[in-house]
């Protein structure tokens, strides 16, 4: 698998580092994957649509959890293309179902994949 950087012609200062297989090596076995909502923030106050989520991405290869950051609009264009059966596609699905007055009750919140 080639494991050169990805380079985003829309952003050219955006590079982004080539996924990693998710296989241990155990035919069908996968890695354990968790993904966690670290906190939240309007962008406008007075705006639900432009509101972000910051969460961490974590597995057994990794040392230290990635973290990043998604919106709202994105959250809910990935929502409709993702089938939720990994980590990141439950939180994704999470944050787009949740009313915005409970926004507070999903930090923290953990989403397992494996």
């Amino acid at each position: 698998m080639d494991q050169s950087p990805i380079r985003n012609a829309e952003c050219p200062g955006i590079v982004y580092a080539a996924a990693e297989p998710i296989f241990s090596g155990r035919r069908g076995a996968t890695m354990q994957v968790n993904a966690t909502i670290l906190a939240h923030e309007a962008v406008e106050p007075e705006s639900d649509e432009l509101h972000r989520f910051i969460f961490s991405i974590s597995d057994e290869l990794n040392t230290q959890p990635v973290r990043n950051v998604v919106s709202l609009r994105t959250a809910r264009v990935l929502a409709s293309e993702l089938v939720p059966d990994t980590a990141f596609g439950r939180m994704i699905l999470t944050i787009v179902q949740s009313d915005p007055a409970d926004y507070d009750h999903l930090v923290g919140k953990a989403f397992r994949h494996a």
